[in-house]
């Protein structure tokens, strides 16, 4: 209920947090080297992972012609079917017909039970590996199963079937495993489906450049995020702390709370060491600290 979250809030600004509403964390607004130089001691990123993972087959297709990605579909959704959510008078997406939702995530399986509460006639949840291979926690899967959806393993996108500047439909390819449990499209196996919507739901990343210059000097790994120590959320600036899906360990909300509360305590360190001031390195409740 977002009277419990606004309540959080308050706790949040009467302890002298301040909110600032409309920044982004971009070489256009705020940078890490700007922050430095206005005299910020410590930072934590936890923006998320803030843009849809895509394929080419994507490119160039709109709500308008049909396709959504979960990170466009989902906000909808909640704006017009959350109470407080937002103060505008939004309207549920327009969906209706068979809907394909891409993925097998805890957001795929939100995004298959929201299309259905948005009109849709069928959802087919598609994904390329098997079912035991899904990633979503078993009541997310399961609710959907409740709900109708339909589930279809062991296929690969190839292609989206356009008329009349619509989607129509998918073409697919069936994955299947080798000898070394590698996962691989038999081109000769192949299942065309009908559609009047597309919903990608296979993850997130981040690639904007801006964003990712906006964090300069911080050191990145292989996907393009920042290095982090996750015992510690620390990362290759002594002053820069990273959690949630940034860091790239927190599966589940509640894993990225936790790293919140563990790059609190990293912060707490290192603040009081710029004092000379030696803070043990396993995290403890404020009332321990303060016996």
């Amino acid at each position: 209920p977002y009277d419990v979250i606004n309540f959080e809030i308050d706790l949040m600004k009467d302890l002298g947090v301040k909110i600032e509403h409309g920044r982004a964390l971009h070489t256009e607004d705020i940078t890490l080297e700007k922050m430095r130089n206005d005299g910020f001691a410590a930072a934590f990123i936890g923006i998320g992972n803030p843009e849809p993972k895509t394929i080419p087959i994507f490119d160039g297709l709109t709500e308008g012609d049909g396709y959504y990605t979960s990170k466009g579909f989902l906000p909808k959704v909640s704006r017009a079917s959350k109470a407080g959510m937002c103060a505008c008078k939004s309207e549920l997406p327009e969906i209706y017909g068979s809907v394909i939702v891409l993925g097998a995530g805890d957001t795929a399986f939100d995004c298959a039970t929201s299309a259905l509460r948005c009109g849709a006639k069928r959802v087919f949840v598609i994904f390329r590996k098997g079912f035991i291979n899904i990633r979503a926690v078993p009541e997310e899967a399961e609710l959907a199963k409740q709900e109708k959806c339909e589930f279809i393993p062991f296929m690969s996108p190839q292609e989206v079937i356009v008329k009349n500047g619509r989607v129509a439909g998918m073409k697919f390819f069936r994955t299947e495993q080798d000898d070394d449990g590698k996962w691989i499209e038999d081109p000769d196996q192949v299942s065309t489906l009908k559609c009047d919507f597309v919903i990608s739901a296979f993850g997130s990343g981040l690639y904007s450049a801006g964003i990712k210059d906006a964090m300069k000097p911080l050191d990145m790994n292989r996907w393009g995020t920042p290095e982090v120590d996750t015992l510690k959320m620390t990362t290759s600036e002594p002053w820069v702390f990273c959690g949630g899906d940034l860091a790239g360990v927190a599966e589940t909300a509640v894993e990225a709370v936790n790293d919140g509360k563990i790059a609190a305590w990293s912060m707490h360190r290192y603040l009081q060491s710029l004092h000379n001031i030696h803070i043990d390195e396993t995290p403890k409740f404020p009332n321990s600290i303060l016996k």
